[in-house]
């Protein structure tokens, strides 16, 4: 799959993939040093929930209060899995509560549903 989309950019720091269902990212290449940064994949190991995002949120505090996360989660969790935290809490509705930039991939294999979102503004491709 990243081989396929090389053409368009650097394949992120890892793709997923289980049967038939893959994730990925390509970073174009004049991002390629922040998306180096970045992780690509963050998965919820037993609960079965893959998440792939390009993710900047402006409410990390406001949202890790909701998600009742302590002081020691909000320094170690990056933006991408407060996503996958904030959807292992609300499921499809954790969009709203996202303010920010953002757009994501989400596979939840548990329900067979692949989600995909991006921030109102459409400023994550």
């Amino acid at each position: 799959m990243g081989d396929a989309l090389s053409m368009w950019g650097a394949a992120g720091d890892g793709m997923w993939r289980e049967d038939s269902i893959g994730l990925g990212r390509i970073a174009d290449r004049g991002a390629a040093a922040e998306f180096a940064r970045r992780g690509s994949v963050v998965e919820a190991g037993a609960r079965g929930v893959v998440l792939v995002a390009d993710v900047r949120l402006a409410d990390r505090a406001d949202l890790i209060g909701q998600l009742g996360l302590d002081e020691v989660d909000a320094r170690v969790l990056d933006d991408q899995q407060l996503v996958l935290r904030a959807y292992l809490r609300w499921g499809e509705d954790c969009v709203q509560r996202l303010l920010g930039a953002f757009a994501f991939a989400l596979w939840d294999g548990r329900r067979r549903r692949l989600i995909c979102a991006r921030d109102h503004i459409g400023l994550r491709s």
